[in-house]
């Protein structure tokens, strides 16, 4: 592996302080129970973007606990992994969604 991506990939994160980590958790998981009460409350007909809600509250989370938790080396990796190919598959969609109308 090249070493400037080993060093990015499990680089120790910054963290700021506990209130921030789990105050700001706390509130991406409140925005994702927002957004599926707003998913559900939209009308069948609605298919294609029903779930574009759902796509940066699950960017938020996925980078939230990649970058702001110490954990071990093998989780760093597989999260900081999830947190971009979620990035990349996020933007495909909402480009889809966007092109797609």
């Amino acid at each position: 592996m090249h070493a400037s991506f080993k060093k990015w990939l499990l680089a120790e994160p910054r963290i700021r302080s506990v209130r921030f980590q789990y105050g700001f958790l706390a509130f991406i998981i409140g925005f994702i129970i927002f957004e599926a009460v707003v998913a559900a409350s939209l009308s069948p007909s609605y298919r294609l973007g029903r779930l574009f809600g759902f796509i940066v509250p699950f960017m938020f989370l996925f980078n939230h606990l990649a970058y702001q938790f110490r954990w071990s080396q093998k989780v760093t990796i597989i999260l900081r992994v999830v947190a971009w190919v979620w990035i990349v598959f996020g933007l495909s969609y909402m480009m889809f969604v966007i092109c797609k109308r």
